[in-house]
């Protein structure tokens, strides 16, 4: 977390998030790997093999990827930027670069904050399994606990 605690706070301010709560997410999602790949293989993006934007990852299955877990759906190579605030289409290259990847992952979850007003729990849901929710109770309580450890640290 240290290493992304400016670009947290900064991202969490700039879309209207409690900075814990955007640490949460990235903890939840990627435990601050911003290389990591859900839906494996692979597990993380290597960027010594293959070149960027995709860096070799197939996309036969859709994969979340990086710090904030945009997800890529299968058959596609990039996802649509506007959802997220930004003018151009996401790609690999752009979601392992912190900076990207917790700009649109903030800016998104920031608009499911508002809408759910700041009903965290049922933000989550709507982040991780897509709006209107059906995630596992485990998982939005992992992530109440994420941010309640991160509120008692700062």
């Amino acid at each position: 977390e240290a290493q992304y605690k400016a670009l947290i706070s900064k991202y969490a301010s700039q879309n209207g998030l409690e900075y814990c709560a955007l640490s949460a997410l990235l903890q939840k999602e990627s435990s601050f790997n911003k290389l990591i790949v859900s839906n494996p293989p692979p597990n993380t993006v290597n960027t010594g093999i293959g070149s960027p934007p995709s860096y070799n990852v197939t996309f036969s299955t859709g994969h979340g990827i990086g710090l904030t877990q945009v997800y890529i759906y299968p058959g596609k190579t990039s996802r649509p930027g506007g959802e997220f605030g930004m003018s151009k289409a996401l790609t690999v290259q752009d979601l392992i670069d912190p900076d990207t990847s917790i700009n649109a992952g903030s800016f998104f979850f920031g608009k499911l904050v508002k809408e759910r007003k700041n009903n965290l729990r049922e933000a989550y849901d709507d982040y991780q399994a897509g709006r209107g929710g059906n995630s596992d109770p485990a998982t939005l309580s992992k992530y109440i606990d994420m941010y309640t450890s991160c509120k008692a640290r700062t």
